[in-house]
């Protein structure tokens, strides 16, 4: 695995150097957009409507809007000095049991291993999380903004998943067709023994993505019986060895001057003897 970020996880006086992985792997199957006509992959270009051309990455600059068409420009190291605790620490806050944290409050995770020197203090950290039944809140920056996470024990690991902070969550109170409605008790005792019935524990490795082998299987058959559409390189523009020639002799007979022109027409019908 490639290391995502590397800091450390300050622990009240202790810091523990750490570094992040991902957990998830991304196993979806992702298309290609073709021209119809032919089956060539589109490309995108960055094109500046004012100087009306393309432009690279190297000429590309990060603005913040702030009023239509006024910006603040930051640099990578207008970012790197902002003051921020978290910026290349885990910094815990508090400690909280998981379920007190509502599953809305999720997003991705990450597994965290020790670098050199950590070792011990993070098993530390992680037998005592684990006898407590605790996980940790806190604040991390990570990809240009200030994250609020979670670091909780994951089987042998510490895990940190990231949280939304609550004023990036929409309320569900403007929800419609959510009120109004009454529930007949048989109702809801039938519905309770049909939840009970199909209650079992959760084993994750009984699940699969039946879409995605269905798709792989699909186009597996597709390849087999060879309906693969192959696409054309592009044309190279190939120059006839003789037009070749020609056209650089011509250059050259231009770039020659009129009077040396004269000067070896003269020595061309001089007679020899009269050297």
């Amino acid at each position: 695995m490639r290391a995502l970020w590397k800091g450390s996880i300050s622990f009240g006086l202790v810091n523990i150097p750490i570094k992040l992985y991902a957990v998830v792997e991304d196993r979806d199957i992702h298309f290609r957009q073709l021209h119809n006509r032919c089956k060539t992959p589109i490309q995108y270009k960055k094109w500046c409507v004012h100087c009306n051309e393309t432009v690279t990455a190297d000429q590309i600059v990060r603005g913040y809007e702030w009023r239509p068409g006024e910006f603040v420009i930051l640099t990578d190291d207008d970012l790197a000095h902002l003051p921020l605790p978290s910026l290349h620490t885990v910094e815990i806050t508090q400690f909280v049991r998981v379920d007190e944290v509502d599953p809305i409050y999720f997003e991705r995770t990450y597994y965290l291993s020790p670098q050199e020197f950590g070792e011990k203090p993070y098993q530390l950290l992680h037998r005592a999380m684990q006898e407590t039944g605790l996980a940790a809140l806190a604040k991390i920056a990570l990809r240009s903004k200030e994250h609020l996470a979670i670091l909780r024990c994951y089987n042998h690991v510490l895990a940190l998943s990231m949280l939304h902070f609550p004023d990036e969550l929409r309320s569900a109170a403007e929800l419609p067709n959510l009120s109004g409605i009454e529930v007949k008790a048989a109702e809801l005792d039938m519905a309770k023994e049909l939840i009970n019935r199909l209650a079992s524990p959760f084993h994750p490795e009984a699940f699969h993505n039946e879409y995605g082998e269905a798709l792989r299987e699909y186009i597996a058959s597709r390849v087999s019986a060879h309906e693969v559409v192959q696409v054309r390189p592009p044309e190279k523009n190939v120059v006839d060895l003789m037009e070749a020639l020609q056209a650089s002799l011509q250059a050259v007979q231009v770039k020659t001057r009129p009077e040396e022109r004269q000067i070896q027409g003269k020595r061309r019908v001089e007679p020899v003897g009269r050297r």
